[in-house]
């Protein structure tokens, strides 16, 4: 099976929908070096689509990150989901907003 690429129009859908914005870390693309990606939240080799509902934007570190292991539990835990996963539940900003801080299996496992 070969994997269709993400169209323009459903690439645009995707990252109006975000605000520009990374689904997982909140980082504008307008203050990134690298452009931002569509990203399958179920890969697209284990059956996931190029439905809207299994895209997400994405910053190339987050892209990057595809297992999720809680440095303080050792425990593996999913990713942070940005379909089902309420933010506030996972993650805060420090005070001077320089440093996104999990808060939960999932949160700290994802900004490593």
């Amino acid at each position: 099976m070969s994997k269709k690429r993400v169209d323009e129009a459903t690439r645009a859908i995707v990252a109006e929908r975000a605000r520009f914005l990374c689904e997982y870390c909140l980082t504008r693309q307008d203050f990134s070096t690298v452009n931002f990606s569509i990203e399958h939240i179920f890969p697209f080799v284990s059956g996931g689509t190029n439905d809207v509902d299994n895209l997400a934007y994405s910053c190339q570190q987050c892209n990057n990150h595809k297992f999720a292991v809680d440095p303080k539990t050792q425990i593996s835990v999913p990713l942070y989901n940005p379909r089902t996963d309420p933010w506030n539940e996972h993650f805060v900003w420090s005070t001077d907003f320089c440093l996104i801080i999990g808060v939960s299996q999932i949160g700290r496992a994802t900004i490593l």
